[in-house]
């Protein structure tokens, strides 16, 4: 994680206000690109809720 200080206030406001939050930097990109590299392995992760096959819209988590 990078050790620029985080506005949690702001984050608390914008996700009351907007429902989600971003934050520029909170990774590296070698730790950004080790979590995308590990999306697709299947020991990694408990489940994969694939959101359309609910009913939710798309995408996957």
């Amino acid at each position: 994680m990078t050790t620029d200080p985080i506005d949690w206030q702001q984050i608390e406001g914008t996700l009351n206000e907007d429902g989600f939050a971003c934050h520029q930097r909170m990774l590296s990109d070698q730790q950004c690109d080790a979590l995308t590299a590990g999306y697709e392995r299947e020991d990694a992760y408990r489940k994969r809720i694939v959101m359309q096959r609910h009913g939710y819209g798309r995408g996957e988590y």
